[in-house]
């Protein structure tokens, strides 16, 4: 099923209201005089803040401005990062699907990893804001995705879909998991702009709470 024109309008407002938006509601907006680069401190300087004080969906946000920065060449980065902070932070799962998808677009539908990082997002989908209101939106993108991938590698829907995915291994999150986890520390390399250790140390205390 093809994702409709509706879905995809209301997927773009959040990126809109989350990203962009996001540097003028926190006082973050730029100036004509500014140059893209001194634009890009501005908000990385922010973003390392929002870190310091675990401000996660601030940083977020932040991440989703710079990784909409075309042209920049520390975009991969924030990209990675985004998609990082997005699986490993408690933020809507509209989130993770969006910047996963944002990934997958950049990396090009026939990067090795595009179709794992569509079934990531497929299976957060499943599990992540059960109930709520932008859980169907996050599951529509994420099939898309994955209807993107297969078509991308001559893939036809139905039993040829099926086995595909299965020979793929998209399907088991033990193997798909670590293989799109690993893609993002690779992209992002020694460049971390977050404190990714204090990020994991609260997810690993959110579970033990049984909070996720």
């Amino acid at each position: 099923m093809a994702i409709s024109e509706e879905t995809k309008k209301a997927l773009a407002s959040i990126h809109v209201v989350r990203g962009k938006a996001y540097a003028g509601e926190t006082g973050l907006e730029t100036g004509p005089e500014q140059s893209a680069e001194e634009e890009w401190l501005l908000h990385l300087n922010g973003l390392k803040q929002c870190s310091r004080t675990h401000d996660w969906e601030g940083a977020l946000n932040l991440l989703t401005y710079l990784s909409t920065r075309e042209g920049h060449p520390k975009i991969m980065a924030a990209l990675a990062q985004r998609a990082w902070l997005a699986l490993k932070a408690p933020v809507l799962v509209t989130e993770v699907t969006l910047a996963l998808s944002a990934l997958q677009m950049k990396l090009g539908l026939d990067h090795p990893f595009a179709a794992a990082l569509a079934a990531l997002a497929f299976l957060m989908a499943q599990h992540r804001s059960s109930g709520h209101p932008e859980q169907h939106l996050a599951q529509q993108q994420a099939q898309q995705m994955l209807q993107l991938a297969a078509e991308s590698a001559r893939v036809a829907a139905g039993a040829e879909f099926e086995h595909w995915i299965m020979a793929q291994r998209l399907d088991d999150p033990d193997y798909m998991v670590p293989l799109v986890m690993n893609l993002l520390t690779e992209l992002i390399a020694d460049d971390w702009w977050i404190d990714a250790e204090a990020v994991q140390r609260e997810l690993e205390q959110d579970i033990s709470e049984g909070l996720v």
